[in-house]
């Protein structure tokens, strides 16, 4: 389940990043305030999976710490 939020959640930041601050068509200036949301619904899912928002962040230090508790 915490895999599944992690890969909409990282989609979903980075769709609006793309969408606002990287499209030459997009809101230019006012692109913070469509990221900053985004970041924050990410982030308000921190009890649950950690909130990397970033699956070789998550993966590269349980691998080397051999804990897979929350994975």
């Amino acid at each position: 389940m915490g895999l599944v939020m992690e890969i909409i959640l990282t989609f979903v930041l980075v769709f609006v990043i793309f969408g606002t601050a990287a499209d030459p068509g997009g809101v230019g200036p006012l692109a913070p305030m469509a990221i900053g949301p985004a970041a924050l619904v990410g982030h308000l899912v921190v009890p649950i999976t950690g909130v990397s928002v970033n699956a070789a962040r998550s993966l590269g230090p349980a691998l080397l710490a051999r804990e897979w508790a929350n994975h």
